[in-house]
């Protein structure tokens, strides 16, 4: 539909404008340029996890403890944009193009979300922010439950393409613990009135 294209196409030009490929939850595994200092800082943000930091024969997977700090990673983030990475106990970054790559997940993330089933028909649930991708689903117990395409029985559940939830009879009145990525307030706001001031027009 028209709607739908102009949502994608304000998703798309606000992405480009904030340079961002995506505000989901994801993997990355990056060259960067290293400068001979021993910081750095990943493309994409916000960092969620660093799985490895790799350059001149090093492969570094620890975050650094202690005070002073012992060898490995550490973070300083900022109160918006990219995290800097800084090693401690290792030489510095090569000067070079391409000389460092960095494996590591970043994305908009809300983590273990409570929601209820409701107690009848039908068991569906919205989570509570602009839904971007579904990452995992826990019962009471800390179990992950089973993602399938429909008819969840105990112990599955299944998510449509625009983030509802669906489980079944057994589980109703039951707490679920939501785990997903989400699109921020403002970004959301931003393709809102793009998309409405061009639909108006």
């Amino acid at each position: 539909t028209l709607l739908s294209q102009l949502i994608s196409a304000a998703s798309r030009f606000v992405y480009g404008h904030i340079n961002m490929p995506t505000v989901a939850v994801t993997s990355y595994a990056e060259r960067r340029d290293g400068h001979s200092n021993y910081w750095i800082t990943p493309h994409e943000w916000p960092l969620i996890s660093v799985e490895s930091i790799q350059y001149a024969g090093y492969s570094i997977t620890a975050e650094a403890t202690g005070n002073p700090l012992n060898n490995g990673y550490s973070l300083q983030s900022p109160n918006v944009g990219p995290t800097r990475i800084s090693v401690h106990g290792y030489p510095p970054f090569p000067q070079g193009k391409n000389t460092v790559l960095l494996n590591y997940t970043a994305g908009f993330k809300i983590t273990d979300e409570e929601q209820t089933v409701p107690a009848s028909s039908e068991y569906t649930i919205s989570v509570d922010q602009v839904w971007a991708g579904n990452i995992s689903v826990k019962d009471s117990g800390d179990n992950i439950l089973t993602e399938v395409a429909s008819g969840p029985a105990s112990g599955e559940y299944s998510v449509s393409s625009t983030g509802v939830y669906t489980f079944n009879a057994a589980q109703a009145g039951e707490a679920r613990y939501i785990s997903y990525s989400y699109v921020p307030a403002d970004l959301a706001q931003a393709v809102t009135e793009l998309v409405g001031a061009t639909y108006q027009s």
